[in-house]
């Protein structure tokens, strides 16, 4: 499969992985936050699910959104983007 969006940079080899590393960062980050707007209406409260009883709903809610958002960076933006170094 081709990627819809090729990114030819003139810059060593060595930061390959850095660029990819940051756009893979700022999509999972970006993704994230509309996966818990859409799943929690904004409301997800992050403190109690890390600081609450062992696998309260909170505590699930992030799981499920982090899973989402992984998933949909792996199946959809890691194929589209294609960083080539020259």
């Amino acid at each position: 499969m081709t990627a819809l969006v090729k990114l030819n940079l003139d810059v060593p080899n060595q930061y390959k992985k850095v660029i990819k590393d940051l756009i893979c960062s700022f999509f999972v980050i970006l993704l994230f936050h509309v996966v818990v707007c859409l799943l929690t209406d904004g409301k997800l409260d992050i403190s109690k699910a890390v600081s609450g009883p062992l696998l309260n709903d909170e505590f699930m809610k992030l799981i499920i959104s982090v899973w989402l958002t992984i998933l949909f960076y792996r199946l959809t933006v890691d194929m589209v983007v294609e960083v080539n170094v020259e």
